[in-house]
């Protein structure tokens, strides 16, 4: 079986998972007492990577809100 396409090799040959760093960023805001929303961005660069091992490419930038609310 070749899994040559699968990985980076280095000057030796071997193969190689390179690094790679991402941002995530944050952030709350309470709105009233019972009511809080919530914002982040997951993967602030929108770099391209696949974890070691994975088979598959890690998601690009990603936004989420939520509005928590205590009844």
């Amino acid at each position: 079986k070749n899994d040559a396409f699968l990985y980076i090799k280095d000057n030796d040959g071997n193969p190689y998972s390179p690094s790679w760093i991402i941002f995530n960023l944050n952030s709350s805001y309470r709105i009233t007492d019972k009511v809080k929303v919530t914002l982040g961005i997951d993967n602030l660069l929108d770099k391209r990577y696949r974890p070691y091992s994975s088979g598959i490419t890690a998601p690009g930038r990603n936004i989420h809100v939520a509005f928590h609310a205590n009844i």
